[in-house]
Order: C-alpha cells, then structure tokens, then sequence
C-alpha cells in the first residue's frame, strides 16, 4: 500500500504545483465544507485493481557477484480514481480553474509509481 501512498502525495503535489496552491483530498465518504472560493478538492481515491494485467508469475531479482537471488509475487496494479470538484465565485476563476485542470490531463494523463521489491 506505499505505493498508492506515493501515488497519491505525488498527485496532490502536482495539484498544487500546477493546478491550485490550495488543493486538498478529502476521502470519498467524508463531508466537506469549502472554507473559500476558488478551490480545487480532489475527492478519494477509490481503488479499483486491474483484472486484466494481473499475472501468477514471480518477480526475481539475481545477484550474480554473490550467487543469490530474490523473488517475490508480482505486484498487483490499480486504478485510482478520484472526483474532481472545482468551486469559484465568478465565471472568471470557474473558467480558469477548469482550463488549468483540462491542461492537467492533457499533460499528466496517467501517473505511475513503481516497486523495487515485495
């Protein structure tokens, strides 16, 4: 699960960098309130594994110089999906905020965190 972890800060991060300095992730089931416009509240994540790209193989990693090796289960793989929720007071920020976040997706489409071991 450190993984998605990972996944996630990295998410909120680039949010912030990018999108809005004040975005902040709120679990799917909470109630929330926005303290002030405009915001940015990315809602989740939910966790959905992908079925179709789960393997029974095992990963091993050799270490020729001192004759061993490792080995442990493939990782599982998951989607997640989060909600998007852009609040403003005026057209003018709502339009701006949905330009930044479409130019999010357009730029960052998939983001990845990789394992190095079990």
């Amino acid at each position: 699960m450190s993984t998605i972890q990972t996944v996630t800060e990295t998410l909120i991060r680039l949010a912030k960098q990018v999108i809005h300095p004040d975005t902040v992730l709120v679990f799917p089931d909470d109630v929330f309130k926005v303290p002030r416009t405009p915001s940015l509240i990315l809602q989740g994540p939910t966790l959905v594994e992908d079925g179709d790209r789960r393997t029974q193989a095992h990963l091993v990693e050799k270490d020729i110089p001192n004759l061993t090796y490792e080995r442990w289960r493939h990782p599982r793989l998951y989607h997640l999906d989060f909600d998007v929720i852009v609040t403003a007071a005026r057209e003018a920020e709502l339009l701006k905020l949905q330009e930044k976040v479409a130019r999010f997706y357009q730029v960052h489409p998939v983001l990845e965190g990789k394992t190095a071991g079990p």
